[in-house]
């Protein structure tokens, strides 16, 4: 494993945010890391990238303790590159003298580490932007020279946290296929850190649930979404209802409502277009259902349907 986290625990003032954590990234693959805010994401990333101290357990990188059992490397040594959510540029710097930063403090020869650069800032669609500022680049250009910056020194490990939060849609939507793009090249082991489903399904070869400080389920995208490990993983991966005999059904588990016809009778609560089609929510017998049907929106709050549950989940 390029990652390991054996037994962590870490405090944060007196607060004991992560306790008796295990996780392992191979060599390639993106964890996403799903929690809400104060799950302990960004505490976790902090600890694997040197930020912060543990104050039990250990952490390996490619195999050498970094962190633990009286062990403590510096950040820039354990070959970690991380992409965070503020871009974190130095404003006095240039694209070029930023991503060529982790280089020219290791000793690389300034030309050398320029050049490199500048093909890093070609590879993520900056080329000939090296001497503009931070100021003088759009969010996204600026996300952009971030990642060139945590990749060019080629680390193990990729660290990213939220990367896409303060980026438009349709950038939220290209960054995370360029980051994987750039860990498969690589082979570096990556941790995702998100709190939006979606993204984490979309981002993650396997999707790791957080909360309180603890990993709740970590198993493939699909596996999370489909047969959650417990109500709170099911709360935080999707809108989804809880019937009356306690199994779980996701929205487009539910078969499109009618007026008539078989099925399960329901009462339209509310109903939002999506873009994609209707999101219902219909009272029945069963409890409240969201049910997610393809179209515009045919029926309105206190409409008489019918629907049919196509599929369930017994949650443990």
């Amino acid at each position: 494993m390029s990652l390991e986290c054996r037994g962590l625990a870490v405090r944060v003032g007196e607060r004991l945010v992560l306790e008796r954590l295990d996780l392992a990234v191979a060599p390639g693959e993106m964890v996403a890391l799903l929690g809400a805010s104060g799950a302990g994401k960004s505490t976790l990333l902090n600890a694997l990238a040197g930020f912060l101290p543990v104050e039990a357990g250990e952490i390996l990188c490619d195999g050498r303790l970094v962190a633990g059992d009286g062990v403590w490397v510096p950040p820039e040594r354990r070959r970690i590159g991380v992409v965070f959510q503020d871009y974190a540029l130095w404003p006095h710097m240039g694209a070029r003298q930023i991503v060529a930063y982790p280089l020219t403090v290791r000793g690389t020869a300034r030309p050398e580490a320029y050049s490199r650069a500048d093909a890093w800032l070609e590879r993520v669609g900056l080329a000939g932007l090296g001497d503009r500022r931070p100021d003088q680049l759009s969010g996204g250009q600026q996300q952009r020279v971030g990642l060139a910056r945590a990749l060019i020194a080629e680390p193990r490990v990729l660290l990213c946290d939220e990367p896409t939060a303060n980026l438009d849609a349709q950038l939220r939507g290209e960054l995370p296929g360029q980051i994987l793009a750039e860990l498969r090249r690589s082979g570096a082991a990556g941790v995702y850190v998100t709190h939006d489903p979606g993204e984490a399904f979309s981002v993650g070869d396997r999707v790791a649930v957080l909360e309180g400080g603890h990993i709740l389920q970590i198993a493939p995208p699909a596996e999370v979404y489909a047969r959650p490990a417990s109500h709170a993983v099911a709360v935080l991966t999707c809108p989804d209802s809880f019937l009356a005999d306690g199994r779980m059904v996701r929205p487009e588990w539910v078969a499109g409502a009618a007026v008539d016809g078989d099925g399960l009778a329901a009462t339209v609560a509310d109903a939002r277009f999506t873009g994609d089609g209707t999101l219902y929510s219909l009272d029945t017998d069963q409890g409240r259902l969201l049910a997610h049907v393809a179209g515009e929106p045919r029926w309105s709050a206190g409409a008489a349907v019918r629907c049919m549950i196509e599929r369930a989940w017994r949650l443990a």
